[in-house]
């Protein structure tokens, strides 16, 4: 920070309190309502610093605000001539809402590379918390459970502290391989960073996640790639394909078996190699084309009520047998909230529309730029900018077969979006 804590005023310290509580609670299933305690500390103190801040300087590069405040004003507009504007507010209020708040957090309180870093430990903190807890609940549920097909059998149910884990290995990973790679450090840091770094890749593994793996090891390589340390790339690519085809190809891992698929070039173009992807994809454009431009409102749970109210659910039991499977399951009628569409810009486009998607990707576009200009000063903040970058190559990536648009690897996202345009906002006053 920019200066020590107890040298900042009763605002400013609860903002920063409250800001570093709800980075660490990100990755957590539960204490929903401590999180929610965080996210309106944050707003009064927020408010509060706002009133102080001088009006010329209160809004800062005007780059920054304009696609999120387009964001914000498109989705809600959207949302109330749309078909269903009581669950769309509803949603804006629960979920866009705390995504203002992280941006604006991340802008009014971070301004160094001191305030950058402590941001990011704090996250990290919280996500190093939750794999501690999942191993104490792998312990609990019996670690053979592990290799059963039947995921209630293991402890990867949404409310346990192990739920969803590999979706948040896949951002937070590549945060903790950005700081191993492109920081300078002692190096007794740097191996416990590496050993941090293998013991979540093991629970990451042990999840049964293939995307997951793909992702970290895409995000390994681009992190080399960022620190030019190509020989050091290529003797790591060796030696993890030896280990993997000396000991995982003869080896009978129950669930985990699923991993030896992706040598097999079928896995990444057939409907079942996906994990009927193609059909949820299939699915939610043809009730996309419904209303493509506008979207249905924001939140994505309605798109089961889209489906029954557009006629889908019969026809899908009568002519697409894979639909009908994936989003009515045994029943005649699509659930709210059951299964959404899987894929972040066909979740955007059925929630707000192709305008909002364009919105949306003219946002990251200016994040990834604001990273860019960090990376390229070449000093202290420059090489937090490539942990920044890293990290959201991993969010970008997961989001191809997942719709990470709300929640908290989304969150985690949104967070480092502020920060970086934060960040660059500071170096474009320098």
């Amino acid at each position: 920070m920019n200066a020590k804590f107890s040298e900042l005023h009763g605002f400013h310290q609860l903002a920063w309190l409250a800001w570093g509580l709800a980075l660490f609670l990100l990755p957590f299933n539960k204490f929903g309502a401590l999180r929610n305690a965080a996210f309106v500390a944050l707003l009064v103190a927020l408010l509060a610093l706002w009133r102080m801040v001088p009006s010329e300087r209160r809004v800062g590069n005007r780059g920054g605000w304009i696609p999120g405040g387009l964001i914000v004003l498109w989705a809600v507009f959207v949302s109330v001539i749309g078909p269903y504007p009581a669950d769309s507010l509803h949603a804006i209020s629960r979920d866009l809402f705390l995504q203002i708040l992280l941006v604006a957090g991340a802008w009014r309180l971070v301004r160094t590379e001191s305030d950058v870093r402590c941001s990011l430990l704090i996250a990290l903190a919280g996500f190093v918390a939750v794999s501690v807890l999942s191993v104490g609940e792998i312990l609990d549920s019996g670690f053979a459970a592990l290799f059963s097909a039947s995921i209630e059998e293991a402890p990867r149910r949404h409310n346990a502290f192990w739920g969803g884990y590999a979706a948040s290995a896949s951002v937070y990973l590549p945060l903790l391989i950005g700081i191993a790679v492109l920081l300078p450090m002692r190096i007794v840091l740097r191996a416990g960073t590496i050993i941090l770094i293998l013991f979540v890749l093991l629970l990451t593994a042990l999840y049964g996640s293939r995307s997951s793996i793909l992702i970290v090891t895409l995000t390994v390589a681009i992190g080399f790639l960022l620190a030019r340390r190509y020989r050091m790339l290529l003797a790591l690519a060796a030696l993890l394909g030896t280990l993997l085809i000396g000991l995982y190809s003869q080896a009978d891992l129950g669930y985990l078996n699923k991993y030896k698929s992706l040598a097999n070039p079928e896995t990444y173009v057939t409907n079942q190699g996906l994990g009927l992807r193609l059909a949820v994809w299939q699915g939610v454009v043809e009730v996309i084309r419904e209303r493509p431009w506008l979207g249905f409102g924001y939140g994505w749970k309605k798109l089961a009520w889209a489906i029954n109210d557009g006629g889908f659910a019969s026809r899908w039991h009568a002519e697409d047998p894979d639909l009908a499977q994936y989003y009515l399951g045994d029943a005649d009628t699509a659930s709210y909230g059951r299964v959404n569409p899987h894929n972040y810009p066909l979740q955007v486009v059925f929630e707000i529309g192709v305008i909002g998607l364009i919105l949306v990707l003219a946002f990251w576009g200016l994040v990834v730029g604001a990273c860019a200009h960090l990376v390229r000063k070449q000093d202290a903040i420059g090489r937090w900018g490539g942990v920044l970058l890293l990290t959201l190559v991993g969010y970008f990536l997961s989001n191809i077969n997942n719709g990470y648009w709300v929640g908290g690897v989304a969150n985690l996202a949104v967070a480092i979006a502020g920060m970086a345009l934060a960040l660059r906002d500071e170096s474009a006053k320098a």
